[in-house]
């Protein structure tokens, strides 16, 4: 994704998140590095779904969501958060940034194939007991535990999480014990 017009400036010399990458969250912002300072100058980022073409959100490049003119990282907040398992790509119009050194303006994205990425498949969020359990499942009234929180940087969001990583903790707690009275036994 090196994109320049013979030797004029500025050129793309990277992207965040970067082309191809998975796993992407959904509230993430698009982050553009250039070859020089720039400074927004006319046009639109738009991002669009891979399986439809279709336009998820169009950004004007001087409007509040981009940041960073003026220097050679620019920073798209986008508006709202994109699809979960989705597959997007980005485009960028011709003109949108002019460079600060050379004056020359930025040759656009008008690939698809250039910058994509696919978000993260988030889990649904946990359906609400309505049975009337009176806290069975907990001191929720009914309700599966929904409390956020993260270990070894996973997010746990349902029981079921909970549990499987209450589970591999006391794995871990059972080796750790073993591996100290080993030691233990060779002093």
């Amino acid at each position: 994704y090196y994109i320049y017009r013979g030797e004029s400036l500025p050129y793309l010399v990277g992207v965040s998140p970067t082309n191809g990458s998975t796993d992407v969250p959904v509230d993430t912002n698009l982050e553009i590095t250039f070859s020089e300072n720039v400074t927004p100058n006319t046009g639109a980022i738009v991002i669009h779904k891979t399986g439809d073409d279709s336009v998820v959100v169009s950004i004007d490049v001087v409007s509040a969501s981009v940041t960073g003119g003026g220097t050679n990282i620019i920073t798209v907040d986008i508006p709202t958060d994109l699809d979960d398992d989705t597959e997007f790509y980005v485009l960028i119009d011709e003109d949108t940034f002019v460079g600060d050194e050379t004056t020359f303006n930025f040759v656009g994205i008008d690939d698809p194939t250039t910058w994509s990425f696919t978000t993260i498949d988030e889990p649904d969020p946990p359906a609400e007991d309505d049975d009337d359990t009176g806290g069975r499942n907990g001191s929720t009234g009914g309700k599966r535990h929904t409390t956020r929180s993260v270990a070894d940087g996973m997010a746990i969001t349902t029981s079921s999480e909970i549990e499987a990583l209450q589970i591999r903790l006391i794995e871990l707690l059972r080796l750790l014990i073993q591996k100290l009275t080993e030691m233990q036994s060779q002093v």
